[in-house]
């Protein structure tokens, strides 16, 4: 209850596991506490028919904006795309999602043409009138607005679960008009997300 009652209207709410995900399940199914808002669980967002689910209207929950289409995500496709620097700067979300779903700058592994992220370093452009707008920073913080969040995944990384593939592509989509918030800074995702 604690949980949900301090988000902001029409938030996602990324938890991670069971014990993060199922009383807040319960307190909506059953309590009929939040309607508003939206669970992700990151356990589950690596399965087609969960990323299907996020794609829907729940309750009074708006669905979760995903560009890759149902076939770039179905069981057995992408479940660990590379990460592999072909441009010499960092990118943003936008234009490495771009580029993923793009078939002319596939890379050939083992005879397979496959997708992967462009570029470690990431950049998600902050809408500032949209963060004010929306109640996403008090007012009083207003001066600590960036224009930029910047992710970079460990340069050691070379590819990226399911999971974290279809969190940077909501980041991708990601108008700055509904807060996002992270029960445990990240849980298992490792794109950069923790600073």
């Amino acid at each position: 209850y604690n949980y949900l009652m301090s988000l902001d209207k029409n938030a996602i709410l990324v938890t991670h596991g069971d014990n993060d995900t199922f009383p807040l399940w319960y307190i909506q199914e059953v309590e009929e506490v939040r309607l508003d808002t939206r669970i992700m669980n990151t356990s589950l967002l690596g399965t087609d028919w969960y990323i299907d689910q996020m794609r829907r209207k729940t309750y009074d929950s708006d669905p979760v904006i995903f560009s890759l289409e149902r076939k770039d995500y179905l069981y057995g496709k992408n479940e660990f795309p590379e990460v592999v620097d072909r441009i010499n700067r960092p990118i943003t979300l936008k234009e490495a999602i771009t580029l993923f779903k793009d078939p002319r700058v596939k890379i050939n592994r083992y005879g397979e043409q496959i997708d992967y992220i462009a570029q470690h370093k990431l950049r998600l452009p902050v809408n500032i009138e949209n963060v004010k707008k929306y109640g996403i920073v008090s007012e009083d913080d207003y001066d600590k607005i960036v224009d930029t969040v910047y992710l970079d995944l460990p340069q050691e990384k070379s590819s990226v679960s399911k999971t974290e593939l279809m969190i940077l592509d909501m980041l991708s989509n990601y108008n700055w008009d509904r807060p996002i918030y992270f029960v445990s800074q990240g849980g298992d995702l490792d794109i950069g997300i923790r600073d």
